[in-house]
């Protein structure tokens, strides 16, 4: 799915807690993000040495420019 703005992509992740999300910004990083039950979302950016925690609000400082596109992570386990 497309997401315009960063307040989109936080809505949808705390609709679906415990998802793991990959995230395209049309300008920056490709991300992973994870939606706790908590309320809380985790980004995992390349080459950084650990991942945001805590995040309730999100900005483009921590998912670069949007539009965003964003697909669930299907485990294979």
């Amino acid at each position: 799915m497309v997401l315009q703005t960063p307040r989109d992509v936080a809505r949808e992740l705390r609709r679906n807690p415990g998802q793991e999300y990959e995230l395209r910004p049309a300008r920056g990083p490709l991300l992973r993000v994870y939606a706790r039950h908590s309320g809380t979302i985790t980004i995992w950016k390349p080459n950084w040495p650990r991942p945001l925690t805590g995040l309730v609000n999100l900005t483009e400082v921590e998912l670069g420019q949007g539009p965003y596109l964003v697909q669930r992570v299907h485990d294979t386990a």
